[in-house]
């Protein structure tokens, strides 16, 4: 296992992957403050009103998850994917690295450098609120650090599956164009479900328009009982959702969701991984 984290570790500094990285996540964090400051405060550095508490980290931090993942999509395909397309990964097991240590290996240091980016960003939003002229009441409390850890959790989530990708389909284009896919799938299933359950049990139906006579009836697209209550469960496991950036708290099934994604993702490579025979 040493060997193989050594051989993955070795890649992702010396192709520069990790100099790229940095550089991503500082653009990143800035690009996200710009964003925030421009489009939700409406003010800039030395404009009014001029005070910033942890919802604007909060904020900050939330927005990770829509930038993140596509960021952790083109890593795996460079690290992980370009090793399987050009038979790279051959090499380490003709050398009695196992196809599990190696899965692993490369699993570890695409989950550090989606951590390491999302922490970055996170410093950034707390040095900007600490450092341009605001007032501030920035606090490392519990529910800044739970915001952090929620986020972390998400989108490591999304890089246990785009691994996974990589090596199932062993063409690096294709996996990725798939899990680029992923993140709009999501925001797609998301709002398909929150109509779906907007619909209302009964609706004012025109029943004479001469006189202009309305009743209630039963709406055919209410969603009700067990089927409900799944979707509304499911609903609330994706973490793009209209009210998502900004809610502070309650975001308990997106992080138990995403927990679950990552052990089920981490098992279904090394059992696949392991029948797979590389080309």
């Amino acid at each position: 296992m040493i060997c193989a984290l050594k051989s993955s570790v070795f890649r992702y500094v010396k192709t520069g992957l990790l100099a790229k990285s940095l550089l991503f996540s500082f653009a990143m964090g800035l690009g996200i403050i710009f964003h925030t400051c421009l489009i939700d405060l409406y003010m800039f550095s030395f404009s009014r009103p001029r005070f910033l508490d942890n919802g604007f980290v909060i904020l900050n931090i939330n927005k990770l998850i829509y930038v993140v993942p596509f960021a952790s999509a083109l890593f795996c395909m460079i690290l992980t994917g370009s090793d399987i397309s050009y038979r790279s990964i051959n090499n380490k097991i003709a050398t009695g690295i196992s196809k599990t240590k190696n899965y692993l290996a490369e699993l570890a240091v695409s989950i550090f450098a989606t951590v390491l980016s999302v922490l970055i960003a996170g410093l950034e939003f707390i040095i900007y609120s600490k450092t341009v002229p605001y007032k501030n009441n920035v606090i490392p409390d519990q529910m800044l650090i739970y915001a952090f850890l929620r986020v972390i959790i998400i989108c490591v989530s999304f890089t246990t599956v785009y691994l996974l990708i990589q090596f199932f389909f062993s063409k690096k284009l294709f996996g990725l164009i798939i899990s680029l896919l992923l993140v709009p799938a999501l925001m797609s299933a998301s709002s398909a479900l929150i109509t779906s359950l907007s619909e209302p049990y009964r609706s004012y139906v025109l029943i004479d328009a001469e006189n202009e006579t309305y009743e209630w009836h039963e709406n055919p697209e209410y969603v009700g009982g067990i089927k409900r209550k799944v979707l509304q469960n499911v609903y609330e496991s994706i973490p793009y959702r209209d009210d998502y950036l900004y809610e502070k708290y309650d975001h308990d099934s997106e992080t138990t969701a995403a927990g679950a994604v990552i052990l089920l993702s981490t098992a279904a490579g090394i059992m696949s991984v392991s029948r797979k025979e590389f080309p």
